[in-house]
């Protein structure tokens, strides 16, 4: 595997998944379901310069976060996949990403990003090439709220709002 993140050295990539490490070790392996940034000892964790490339699970192909307020800077979710969520999946969090980027991820509902129950703040995020149904790019669900500052949408596709869509 590649180690892509600073912050718990993330590893990707090689052949098949090994079984999860302690969580104090510091170090996941290639996740095809990538929940254990939600456990309670990580509740809102800040997570930098991190790439998500090619995961897949039913939620939250890059990230799934739940009732967690994580803070995300200059990461790359790239060709991730999933039923909903294609990078990202939250519910009933609030999350901060700033400089992210999400290209060619591809779902059911929300591209790059699917939202429930969930607030979050988008500064300077690009959303590019990501495919889904519903809200190629992003997908806002249930007393979702995202806000959006300096962002860019280009290239989504999906049924219904290719660049967002909020129900």
């Amino acid at each position: 595997g590649k180690t892509i993140g600073t912050i718990w050295n993330f590893t990707t990539g090689g052949s098949p998944i090994p079984p999860m490490p302690p969580l104090s070790s510091g170090e996941v392996e290639e996740q095809s379901i990538p929940e254990i940034l939600t456990d309670t000892a990580l509740k809102g964790p800040t997570i930098t310069n991190c790439i998500f490339i090619d995961n897949l699970a039913e939620e939250g192909g890059g990230i799934y976060t739940q009732q967690s307020n994580p803070v995300l800077n200059n990461c790359t979710f790239r060709g991730n996949g999933a039923f909903d969520g294609g990078g990202m999946f939250t519910e009933g969090s609030n999350q901060i990403l700033v400089n992210c980027t999400f290209s060619e991820n591809s779902t059911k509902r929300g591209g790059g990003l699917f939202g429930e129950d969930s607030n979050t703040t988008l500064v300077n995020c690009e959303f590019s090439e990501n495919s889904s149904h519903f809200g190629g790019g992003v997908f806002n669900w249930y007393d979702s709220n995202t806000t959006l500052t300096d962002c860019i949408f280009s290239d989504n596709s999906a049924s219904l709002g290719g660049g967002m869509m909020i129900e």
